[in-house]
């Protein structure tokens, strides 16, 4: 292979990496409001039981039993922020490269819940997501599934969250050899506006330029490139009054 065209491709694919990191970081930077949340929680719990344990030893009110689900209580909240730190972590790094293993669809809803059921709710947007049987799986990278489920419904929270009564439904489907992941987003809207219309993500219309609307593109980029990557397929089907996406993998 000529210098030039070796230089280019390696250009090319040191480009292409850089755009998919680029991604990834500000798809974090969206969540980072769930993600402060959720490490505020098991923070306060850490703070008020050390209050407490000043408070006891202050008074010389030592009560052991207290003291040891106390110490339960702070090491479990040590192990969720850790948990957290880990996941998020996990998001920024590469993983093109490594092999897809069996993933339980349950393990990666519980995930998708922990990071960004507060956020939805605190945009007072009804939240749902199913219970899935464990014996749903499939091959692939539950890093990779969870950061494109948040994508996606980080997505849909910016499109409806100002819309009146909106709702968020997290679903999966498992048949045929197939398990497809449904995220559906509704509101209310005047009669007259209904009516569906299918796109994909390269078909949808072309939109204003401004940060909001890039970091949106940005959340359906990186989730597509996710799906494709573990040999999947990814819709949007759209109207007047709701969002619908559907990520169909192979089990």
């Amino acid at each position: 292979m000529p210098y030039a065209k070796k230089t280019m491709n390696l250009q090319n694919e040191s480009s292409k990496y850089n755009n998919e990191v680029v991604s990834r970081l500000s798809v974090l930077g969206q969540m980072l409001g769930s993600i402060t949340h959720e490490i505020n929680n098991p923070l306060t719990v850490i703070l008020g039981t050390a209050k407490y344990f000043k408070m006891i030893i202050d008074k010389k009110e030592m009560n052991e039993e207290l003291v040891l689900k106390g110490a339960e209580k702070i090491m479990e909240a040590t192990n969720r922020v850790a948990k957290i730190i880990k996941t998020v972590k996990s998001f920024t790094r590469e993983t093109s490269n490594e092999p897809l293993i069996p993933v339980k669809i349950s393990d990666i809803f519980n995930e998708v819940n922990s990071f960004i059921g507060a956020r939805v709710r605190n945009h007072g947007i009804q939240w749902q997501i199913e219970s899935v049987d464990e014996s749903v799986v499939v091959k692939g990278s539950a890093v990779d599934l969870n950061l494109a489920l948040i994508s996606l419904i980080m997505h849909c929270d910016e499109c409806i969250k100002k819309k009146k009564d909106p709702k968020i439904h997290l679903s999966c489907i498992s048949e045929n050899h197939r398990v497809t992941l449904k995220i559906l987003g509704t509101f209310d809207s005047p009669q007259s506006e209904k009516g569906i219309e299918a796109n994909s993500v390269a078909e949808l219309p072309a939109v204003e330029l401004n940060s909001l609307v890039i970091l949106r593109e940005m959340a359906l980029s990186v989730a597509e490139q996710i799906v494709v990557h573990h040999n999947g397929e990814f819709h949007l089907k759209k109207s007047k009054d709701e969002f619908l996406f559907l990520i169909h993998l192979p089990s």
